[in-house]
């Protein structure tokens, strides 16, 4: 199921869009470049407790730009470069995400 999760979170609205990492060591790697903790999560997607996901912007898809904790069917965190809170822009685009994906989730959680 978690495969088909992280395709139902996939997003984009022509400016950015959101995605799952491919693996612990692109987490690392996000950690690393933003210079912020998201390492820590690692566990706790392993044990399904959080999902992390990448939100890039489409013309840089490889860049980090800011990662985003989505717990219990919302954004609980979205941290840039050194923790720099999300902008309205990214907040604006977080918003349309989360109208978007939220049935998507419900009814894969509800098929679970």
């Amino acid at each position: 199921m978690t495969l088909t999760l992280n395709k139902a979170l996939e997003y984009s609205d022509g400016m950015f869009f959101i995605r799952a990492p491919h693996d612990a060591a692109e987490i690392l790697h996000e950690g690393t470049e933003l210079v912020h903790c998201v390492s820590r999560y690692i566990s706790d997607m392993a044990e399904q407790k959080t999902v992390i996901l990448f939100l890039r912007v489409n013309s840089e898809p490889k860049e980090p730009f800011y990662t985003v904790e989505y717990k219990n069917g919302k954004v609980t965190q979205c941290r840039g470069y050194h923790n720099t809170p999300a902008s309205s822009e990214v907040n604006d685009f977080l918003d349309k995400w989360q109208k978007s994906v939220a049935n998507k989730v419900e009814s894969l959680m509800i098929g679970a």
